[in-house]
């Protein structure tokens, strides 16, 4: 089983024989343009990190995925806090107005 993140792929499992013998499978698959040919994939299976593939394009879908990643995030709080600045806007608009006419003063 694998979850696809656009040119990441991050293998969870392993099938085994039966479904008792599913052991983790710690891979991370690096595709290249158009996500068609593995540039890469990082292996933590064994005692070591083992890498294999083109290091420089490895990296590069890397960095690209990690920005990608990055300016969603940005943009995500950049809509919360204008939606929050706006509802604060309202809000505080609502209030000088009511200030400027409240009823009660008559």
């Amino acid at each position: 089983m694998s979850e696809d993140s656009s040119n990441f792929v991050f293998e969870t499992v392993k099938n085994g024989p039966s479904i008792w013998d599913i052991e983790p499978n710690y891979r991370i698959v690096l595709y290249g343009k158009q996500n068609k040919e593995v540039v890469g994939v990082l292996d933590f299976n064994e005692d070591k990190l083992k890498f294999e593939g083109d290091a420089y394009e490895s990296a590069q879908v890397f960095i690209d995925f990690v920005l990608r990643m990055f300016n969603q995030k940005i943009d995500q709080i950049k809509d919360e806090a204008a939606l929050e600045g706006y509802k604060n806007g309202w809000k505080e608009a609502i209030e000088e107005y009511s200030e400027q006419f409240d009823p009660r003063e008559d």
